[in-house]
């Protein structure tokens, strides 16, 4: 298995703040120690006041010891598979200007399951009855969600190559090109780095070069607005750009068109795995609303 090559330092920044973040987020920087036995308490009190049942200690015991496991595996699910994303977006640009096959970054993300899952499982670390916990009930769980993103990751990855070797695209050994060299498409992309929703190119100072194509999505564009207000209503929407990505998937909401044509494994929102077009997507789309919610200058009578 090969080695992770080694990311710029600003990048490990991001990373360790992403993950301080996400904690934080979620409630796992020290109380969530506590969980399990608030919770046990609470099933406790409430099979108190219901009173015994012929045959048990108390009533819902079985019941309530399940209830209890249950309590942190969804969110640790949820802080690994993000993790894990956040994880791949970074690695996932380094090997498409490697011009590796696809097995490498297959490799690589065995090794960030790995890591990934070292992560969450440090979160756990509180004293024996949490440590058996984990293993006994949340470990599996988060496992089988990044097993699932590993096989995703995998295929997406073997799509880029089979596109990549369609295109001719720079290859590893390619003496004559350069691995860094700009795919041929990012060049004709609008400088914010998103395309544009009515699908026309920018005309000139003379009107000239402007394509005819489908109106902007100016209903989507504030659809988008009104989510983004919903889950950031301060309007710091940025930290909180992959909640509202999901938001945006489970409205119904397309991604740009180009995500899907681009990859195949892209499906909405959610799954674009660069941070950084998912926000310009975005940005675009609120200044898209933000001109349409412009009123009329008004004309002296």
């Amino acid at each position: 298995m090969l080695d992770l090559p080694e990311l710029p330092e600003p990048t490990n920044r991001k990373l360790v703040l992403q993950w301080n973040t996400l904690l934080d987020k979620h409630g796992l920087a020290g109380e969530h120690l506590h969980w399990h036995a608030s919770e046990r308490e609470r099933l406790r009190r409430v099979a108190a006041q219901m009173g015994p049942v012929p045959g048990h200690r108390w009533r819902g015991v079985d019941l309530g010891e399940q209830a209890v496991d249950e309590v942190g595996i969804a969110v640790s699910v949820e802080v690994a598979k993000k993790r894990f994303k956040d994880l791949c977006g970074e690695y996932w640009l380094l090997w498409q200007r490697s011009g590796n096959g696809h097995e490498v970054f297959a490799d690589w993300l065995d090794i960030l399951k790995q890591q990934t899952s070292g992560e969450v499982a440090s979160v756990w670390k509180g004293g024996k009855a949490i440590d058996r916990w984990y293993k006994r009930a949340c470990a599996p769980a988060v496992e089988k969600s990044l097993a699932d993103l590993v096989k995703k990751g995998t295929n997406r990855a073997r799509g880029a190559e089979i596109k990549r070797l369609g295109t001719g695209a720079p290859q590893k050994g390619d003496s004559h090109k350069s691995a860094d060299a700009e795919p041929p498409i990012i060049g004709k992309l609008p400088t914010d780095g998103c395309v544009r929703m009515d699908g026309a190119n920018p005309a000139n100072s003379a009107g000239e070069g402007r394509k005819r194509g489908p109106k902007a999505d100016l209903d989507a564009a504030e659809r988008v607005a009104e989510i983004v207000a919903r889950v950031a209503p301060n309007m710091e929407w940025r930290p909180k750009e992959y909640a509202i990505r999901e938001e945006l998937d489970k409205a119904g909401i397309p991604c740009p068109t180009v995500w899907l044509k681009r990859d195949r494994g892209c499906k909405g929102w959610a799954d674009q795995t660069d941070r950084s077009t998912a926000v310009k997507a975005i940005e675009y789309r609120l200044h898209l609303a933000k001109q349409r919610k412009k009123p009329a200058p008004e004309t002296l009578s």
